[in-house]
């Protein structure tokens, strides 16, 4: 399913120009660039995931560059492949957690981490859920969010599905 710009602006509540701005920047980046004047983006669904993720991070204070830097990393691949089909399509996946960390370097300049846990596949993988967050607290973190993936995907399945 193709979906466009203006369809995401109207059905998230997204100002245009505002999405617009976020592709040209390259914050956000549909599957399916549009080609020159005249022509469309095109984003999967997943892609409508990403923006709604990138939006939601813009919310909680995050910068436009950190918040792209973070969804267009490992996140994207680790929803897809992780578990050896796309996670976000997983039937048995329901809590599907993004967790951010914002770690102070000693020349008082940020690191962000990131890591998709799914509570429910457990054992399957070296670290449970729990042994990764602790994990991650051990580098004495300044912040951390944590956005319910599913929250997410039931937005945008509803608006678009």
């Amino acid at each position: 399913m193709a979906i466009t710009t203006f369809k995401i602006s109207k059905k998230l509540n997204i100002k245009y120009g505002r999405l617009r701005e976020w592709i040209d920047r390259g914050y956000i980046k549909p599957s399916k660039p549009a080609t020159g004047q005249g022509s469309k983006s095109e984003f999967t669904l997943f892609d409508v995931y990403m923006v709604e993720l990138f939006s939601q991070l813009l919310s909680r204070g995050f910068s436009r560059g950190v918040a792209a830097e973070n969804i267009n990393s490992e996140i994207k691949e680790n929803l897809h492949y992780k578990f050896g089909r796309p996670l976000y399509k997983s039937l048995i996946a329901e809590d599907v957690w993004i967790v951010f960390s914002r770690v102070r370097l000693k020349n008082d300049k940020y690191k962000m981490k990131n890591m998709v846990i799914c509570p429910e596949l457990d054992g399957l993988y070296s670290e449970t859920s729990s042994e990764l967050i602790t994990n991650l607290l051990i580098e004495g973190p300044e912040d951390i969010y944590i956005v319910n993936f599913n929250r997410i995907k039931q937005k945008v399945d509803s608006a678009f599905l």
